[in-house]
Formats: structure tokens, C-alpha cells, sequence
């Protein structure tokens, strides 16, 4: 495992591009977001607030289409199999997607044991 600290301009198949231009094989890629979470579950509310703040999302996803995942949830009310994954993002899974635990809660109050 190693980890990235310059920055990603592009991911392919089995490469991430870095802002330095290095080329790094990758098998599996974890993005490790923080509250970003709050982002991806209330797309539609974020997307909105920023084009209105102009404020920018620091990690653009983007699925098959091109989208981006707040561009995607935008054009309806954010939709998510069982929490996890979203059409059109393959191989993107969330902890806490839309339709589930509020992104502030305790995740372990929230699951079944």
C-alpha cells in the first residue's frame, strides 16, 4: 500500500496519473474523504449550494456518462442500491450513500448486529 500525497489528475483502468505526472499500477483505489460522505449523500443539496457559492467539490467522480455524481443525483433525488452503490459508478461503493444513516451519526447505531 502506498499513498498519494501530489494529487490525482486522471484514473484509467489499472493507473492513476498523479499532478506530477508519475504513472502508479493500482489493482484498488480507496478514497479516504472524511465528511466528504456529507457531499455524496446530499448531492442534489450540494451541488445546488455550489453553484450558487461557487464553491468546488475537490474530487470530481465521474461515472460512464461523463457525470459527475452530484450532476447525476442533481437531475432526480439521490438513489442508491441498498446505500452502497449508484447507477452509471461502477465499482464505486459508499459507506454511508444516499437513503441511509445520516453521514453524522454513529454508523454502529445504525447497523445490525
Amino acid at each position: 500500500m502506498s499513498l498519494n500525497w501530489d494529487g490525482i489528475q486522471s484514473i484509467y483502468e489499472n493507473d492513476i496519473i498523479t499532478n506530477k505526472g508519475d504513472k502508479l499500477e493500482s489493482d484498488i483505489m480507496i478514497f479516504a474523504t472524511g465528511f466528504v460522505a456529507v457531499c455524496l449523500l446530499l448531492s442534489f443539496i450540494y451541488y445546488t449550494l455550489r453553484r450558487l457559492t461557487k464553491d468546488r467539490f475537490s474530487v470530481s467522480i465521474r461515472g460512464r456518462s461523463g457525470k459527475t455524481v452530484q450532476e447525476h443525483e442533481s437531475q432526480s433525488c439521490p438513489k442508491a442500491y441498498i446505500g452502497t452503490t449508484v447507477s452509471g459508478f461502477p465499482n464505486l461503493f459508499m459507506v454511508s450513500g444516499p437513503n441511509t444513516i445520516y453521514p453524522w451519526r454513529s454508523c454502529s447505531s445504525s447497523s445490525p448486529f
